[in-house]
Parts: C-alpha cells; sequence; structure tokens
C-alpha cells in the first residue's frame, strides 16, 4: 500500500477514507480540518471521488449535500458548491481542468487528474488474495489488507446513508480478510505474527471479538498469564466506548444485527477461554440508562459468567462515564439509532461526567447478590489481589516434553 501511496505521490489525489477523511495533493493538505465551514466540500469530495467510475445522479448529490433543508432552488444551490469546490481545487495547485463533469444527469470525477483511495486500494488486496493460488503469497495480500484497513470508513458521517452502507461492507471485507489470514497463519503455526494480527484487529474493530485470536496465539505459545493483560490491555484501549461491548438487551440485539455486528463476543470469548483452562474476571462497564439498565440484562450477563465459570466481576457502578469528545459521538448515535433519547439524557444528566442510571441501588444490590450465591468474586479489592497473584509462563520455545505447572499434560491450541 505504502509503495502505490508513494508512486502516486505529487502525481495524483490522495484521498483516505478510512479513520477519517483527508485530500492531499503533491504532498499538500487540500482538506483534513473539522471546521463546518468545509462540510459541503468535503461531502461533496467524498461521493464524488468514491463513486468517480459510475459517477453520481444530481438526485443523489444534492440529498447528501442539502438533506431535507428548505432550499428555494436547490439546482442553483448545488451548482454553486461545485463552482467553488472547483476554484478551491485549483487553489490547492490541482491542473486547471473542468474536475467534475455533468452528462445526461450523472456527474463525474474527470479522469484526468487521477485518484489514489485507500479504501480502493483495500478492496484490490483483497479481491487479488483470492484470486492468489500459492498460500504463502495469499497470506501475505491477506496480511497486507487487514493493515491497509486502518479504521472504520468515514467515521465523522455514519449517520449518512451511502456512508453506512459502504462501512458496512467494508466492514465485512475486514472480517473476511482476518478470518482467511488467521485460519493460515494457525497452519503454518506462526503465532507470533497471529498476535500482533489480533492486536491490531482489536485496536481497529473493538467492537468484535478479535481478542480471541491474541488469546489462542497466547496460549498456544505457552504465555496464558499473557492472557489477562491482553484483556485488560483492550479494556483501557476501549475507555469511555466500552458501553457498546455490553450484553445487549433484546431492541440492542437487533439494532447490532442490523449493523452487521455480533451481539454477544464477550461469552464466546470467555466460553472459549474457559475451555483451555485459562481463569477469567469480566469487567462490567458500563450500563446505558433508559438503554439495557434491567434486571432481566443483569441476570442474562451473570448467567453467561457463570456458565463460563469466570472468577470474578469487576463492577464500579451501574451507569457511564463521558467525556466531552465521547459525549458528542454517543449523541450522534443516539439520534440516529435512538429518536429522542438525546433529549432525556441532557434532561436528567445535563453536562455531567458520570451517569448513573436511575435503577443502580436495585440493580447492585442483585448484582452481588447473584454473584454471592454463584461463588463469584464481586469485591473490586479482592479481584484486584487475585490478579496479582498470577504468574508467568517461563518463556522460550515449547516442547512436547515440557511439564505443565497444574501437573496436567500439555493442552492443544484452540481450534
Amino acid at each position: 500500500m505504502e509503495k502505490r501511496r508513494e508512486e502516486g505521490e505529487g502525481l495524483c489525489l490522495q484521498v483516505q477514507m478510512f479513520g477519517g477523511f483527508s485530500l492531499s495533493w503533491g504532498g499538500k493538505l487540500v482538506s483534513g480540518s473539522k471546521k463546518t465551514s468545509e462540510s459541503q466540500f468535503n461531502y461533496l469530495m467524498q461521493l464524488l471521488l468514491h463513486h468517480r467510475r459510475e459517477g453520481v445522479s444530481r438526485d443523489m448529490l444534492e440529498r447528501v449535500l442539502f438533506e431535507d433543508r428548505d432550499i428555494l432552488d436547490v439546482h442553483h444551490a448545488a451548482r454553486s458548491v461545485i463552482y467553488n469546490a472547483k476554484r478551491r481545487l485549483r487553489a490547492a495547485g490541482l491542473p486547471d481542468l473542468n474536475y467534475i463533469e455533468q452528462r445526461k444527469g450523472i456527474c463525474y470525477w474527470t479522469a484526468e487528474v487521477p485518484v489514489w483511495e485507500d479504501a480502493a486500494a483495500f478492496e484490490a488486496l483483497y479481491e487479488a488474495a483470492g484470486r492468489e493460488a500459492d498460500p504463502e503469497r495469499r497470506l501475505g495480500l491477506y496480511l497486507q489488507a487487514c493493515r491497509a484497513y486502518t479504521g472504520e470508513f468515514l467515521p465523522q458521517q455514519a449517520a449518512v446513508f451511502w456512508v453506512a452502507r459502504e462501512a458496512r461492507r467494508y466492514r465485512n471485507i475486514f472480517c473476511a480478510c482476518m478470518e482467511e489470514a488467521v485460519r493460515l497463519l494457525r497452519a503454518s503455526q506462526d503465532f507470533p505474527q497471529m498476535r500482533e494480527l489480533g492486536n491490531y484487529a482489536m485496536s481497529i474493530s473493538p467492537l468484535s471479538d478479535w481478542e480471541t485470536v491474541t488469546m489462542e496465539a497466547l496460549v498456544a505459545m505457552g504465555q496464558k498469564s499473557g492472557v489477562p493483560a491482553a484483556a485488560q490491555a483492550l479494556l483501557e484501549r476501549e475507555g469511555d466506548e466500552g458501553y457498546r461491548r455490553l450484553d445487549p438487551s433484546s431492541q440492542l440485539s437487533r439494532l447490532y444485527q442490523a449493523e452487521g455486528l455480533s451481539p454477544f463476543p464477550p461469552h464466546f470469548s470467555l466460553q472459549r477461554l474457559r475451555e483451555a483452562g485459562i481463569p477469567t474476571v469480566v469487567w462490567l462497564c458500563p450500563l446505558l440508562p433508559f438503554l439495557n439498565d434491567t434486571a432481566e440484562n443483569i441476570n442474562g450477563l451473570l448467567d453467561l459468567c457463570q456458565a463460563a465459570g469466570v472468577k470474578g466481576v469487576v463492577c464500579f457502578g451501574m451507569g457511564l462515564t463521558l467525556r466531552q469528545g465521547s459525549r458528542a459521538y454517543f449523541y450522534q448515535q443516539l439520534d440516529r439509532l435512538f429518536p429522542g433519547l438525546k433529549e432525556q439524557y441532557r434532561r436528567c444528566y445535563g453536562q455531567r461526567y458520570s451517569l448513573r442510571s436511575p435503577k443502580s441501588q436495585e440493580l447492585l444490590t442483585l448484582f452481588h447478590r447473584r454473584c454471592e450465591k454463584a461463588g463469584i468474586l464481586h469485591n473490586n479489592q479482592a479481584i484486584f489481589h487475585y490478579l496479582g497473584t498470577l504468574e508467568d509462563r517461563p518463556q522460550g520455545q515449547l516442547s512436547l516434553f515440557d511439564p505443565d505447572p497444574s501437573g496436567q499434560a500439555p493442552s492443544a491450541p484452540l481450534a
């Protein structure tokens, strides 16, 4: 991917769609600022450059640019946006051309200004890997494709219809690349690289269950004590967005599935760890007021924990915390998925950092009673003391004849 970027540097328009939008020409940034004044220019360029081969209908372009705003002459407004975009591109140093061509009601980006787009490069690697017959070269292409996916497709425009569709499609392609790469790495027993790939996927796509890839690799390398550290690192990376990993209510489950996400990734991970003989501790945080802060949900979570034989459940309260940046994103998603709920949050919590569920005391009582009855640790201090007693396995190459500290025969890697 980097080779393609270097070859095109200064000769083509560089477009980043993954993890956020940016536009560069000759090594200089044309767009990438979050200023409101750039919104229409960005929307226009995102749409045209991503659909540069098939073009964009005038109706779709106007719908994306102006949404449902009451504009007297929407065609004139669209022409003004295109005119101003052309002026801006010329000012950025692009050749003096007609960048946006219109033919029979369809707008096209001119073929005279070549474009390199990270999303298109990612998809090309995925398709090349699918055509490759040699396993080693195929693995190399899948690994390149995984690394080329550097974040969600245009995450700041997640509520726009065409962006949501493409984001889901690219997320599915990334999952397919990961699954094939992991399968090939497992077959070649390249567990160090498998661990690195799992760590990367966890940082890029924390809503999936890629931590199991890292955990499988650690177990296969005899580093079972590294699994709690991997889980802790996952929690730290997710920070305030960890609420999305909670076992959701039936309503949230349907929304997860509609977005192409797995609604219960933690349970899958816990079962695999139990099969490998690895003790687990669950961190229960946060819970979303008015959405999944129900006794049914807490009981369901603890049923799963009990079935998976977890050692303890850490809980600092029933609710969530929101920093300023997290709050804006969280409210944006509430508007998209639960219209009207944002206003209820604002009335109840204002700008508070800590948002405690109205059912907090009731749910905490249920939580402690259930854990006590099931023999699950639920005192945070006792749990952290227990975590401090875990010991590391010796490092280095393992042998079939190495004794296991438990006195049992060495276990096989997770399938």
